[in-house]
């Protein structure tokens, strides 16, 4: 078999396995091949008519499995941390923190969704490609399965294997479109990086 042949069959063969590849198979390989991210957000809130309700920014910290750091610094103060088994949210101004064991969060937030690794996607979306849609490299659409949904839908863009930029619609067809500005030069992240520290006297709420 002459070597230009057998480069053919390989050819042919790679290009039907990445055929086969479904949208779904596509996201999971993304998300499983973010170990861990760090950055910074630009967020934007929009209403019914496309008006601007809200701009934010803050910083922001991922690694598998389950850890998730967000950090809004303007136009107020807030952090949402998840860490596998709780979810806290910190309101800076209103000195209050609210403590939620991960197992009672209502549906499967897009912060759970990104620090799983893929896990559970098949279950809880229904995953399409909607990349001729979108200026980037690969572009998926989810929409959640079951009906305590906490979002219509939301839109995940990537360039390469990086995430670049999250937009969500909410149940009454508001949008919410996240840009990521992605660290390469940090350190390499750890769980003892996704911690708060809360000052005393600070009220803390716990929902058991």
């Amino acid at each position: 078999m002459s070597k230009l042949l057998y480069c053919l069959i390989l050819l042919f063969g790679t290009a039907q396995a990445l055929a086969a590849e479904t949208a779904l198979d596509q996201l999971t390989r993304l998300l499983q091949e973010t170990q861990s991210l760090r950055g910074e957000f630009t967020q934007h809130s929009f209403g019914l008519e496309e008006e601007l309700l809200e701009e934010s920014t803050g910083h922001f910290k991922l690694l598998q499995p389950g850890f998730f750091f967000w950090e809004i610094v303007s136009p107020d103060s807030q952090i949402f941390l998840s860490d596998s088994n709780e979810l806290t949210h910190y309101d800076k101004d209103l000195e209050q923190v609210t403590v939620q064991r991960a197992e009672l969060t209502t549906g499967f937030t897009p912060a759970q969704l990104l620090s799983s690794g893929g896990e559970g996607l098949a279950t809880r979306f229904d995953v399409t490609d909607s990349t001729t849609a979108c200026e980037k490299d690969s572009c998926f659409r989810l929409i959640p399965i079951s009906v305590n949904r906490v979002f219509s839908h939301m839109n995940l863009q990537f360039e390469g294997n990086q995430l670049q930029a999250i937009e969500v619609v909410d149940n009454f067809n508001q949008l919410t479109r996240i840009t990521l500005t992605i660290d390469h030069a940090g350190m390499p992240l750890s769980e003892a990086d996704f911690q708060i520290d809360i000052p005393p006297g600070v009220d803390i709420i716990r929902n058991e």
